[in-house]
């Protein structure tokens, strides 16, 4: 398994420990870097410069043994020693991190881990952040997880973002999980609150359920992001569960993501004349209740 860092990354991150432990008093890194750069400053050498300072960058980066703290992270995780042929670290392309992978054919896999350079300056890094990432990857590798890309292009890009969003939340409890991390527990209930809309015992509840789940695959934690009220049920959540995001409109059965709290018992008793089973509680999207309103003549 090679690791390999994208030049810009072991750039920042060296120069980074570089200036840190001199603004400590050690001063050792910054005198070695001046030294293993200084012909680049002749012009004798100034069409190799590049190449004097790749060279400093790469020798600084195998003193600190940055590749090999990444590979030991990765080496707990047999599936990634036998699948993987390449670990490629790049500053992230957005403000998040977290790692993806790249398929080389049905057998082996490259993982590409978008991280910022300061992150590789903290030891927790390769204790906590690595391993979780590579966790991930091993998932999205496993034949058991099923992992499949999903596109969501059919909705806007609020639904997206929350079905995105409850997704990276539930896998993320199901990674801290197997590393026995429930040091995470008001991270994770703080998530579930926010993407849940739940909170207290609900909250609770949820963290739980999934704590308790032996094992999830990609279309299980798919289908509770999309489909919340299934999480809510088979969590034991007390809530509505025909008005949860997500949820089919009891009218128009298409999903919805909002639902109208209906107060106005005119408005009710014409729904109900032509939904017999309704009440008040029942999930009605907003496009419905506009469409009733109009035949009340309140538009």
């Amino acid at each position: 398994m090679r690791v390999n860092f994208a030049p810009s990354l072991l750039e920042q991150v060296v120069d980074e420990v570089i200036h840190k432990k001199a603004d400590e008093g050690d001063t050792t890194l910054l005198s070695l870097f001046a030294d293993l750069t200084e012909q680049a400053y002749s012009p004798a050498f100034a069409s190799l410069k590049e190449e004097i300072f790749k060279y400093a960058y790469e020798y600084i980066g195998s003193k600190l043994e940055l590749r090999k703290q990444v590979k030991e992270a990765a080496y707990k995780f047999p599936l990634l020693q036998v699948k993987v042929d390449e670990i490629i670290l790049k500053p992230p392309e957005g403000k998040s991190e977290g790692a993806d992978i790249v398929t080389v054919n049905d057998k082996q896999f490259i993982i590409v881990v978008e991280m910022r350079p300061r992150s590789l300056t903290m030891r927790n890094t390769f204790e906590t952040f690595l391993p979780h990432e590579f966790l991930r990857a091993q998932d999205m590798i496993d034949p058991d997880f099923k992992y499949l890309r999903v596109s969501l292009d059919h909705l806007n890009s609020a639904e997206e973002n929350i079905i995105r969003s409850r997704y990276g939340t539930i896998w993320d409890i199901y990674i801290d999980k197997r590393l026995d991390k429930f040091s995470n527990k008001e991270e994770h209930l703080e998530r579930i609150g926010r993407n849940f809309s739940v909170s207290g015992e609900n909250s609770e509840k949820i963290l739980l359920f999934i704590n308790n789940t032996p094992k999830l695959t990609h279309s299980k934690i798919f289908g509770y992001a999309s489909a919340p009220a299934s999480l809510m049920k088979e969590a034991k959540v007390s809530s509505n569960p025909s008005t949860y995001p997500g949820s089919n409109c009891s009218i128009c059965a298409f999903p919805s993501f909002t639902f109208a709290e209906i107060k106005d018992p005119d408005l009710f008793e014409i729904i109900k004349s032509e939904k017999g089973d309704l009440n008040p509680e029942s999930g009605i999207c907003p496009r419905c209740v506009e469409y009733y309103q109009i035949k009340l003549g309140r538009f």
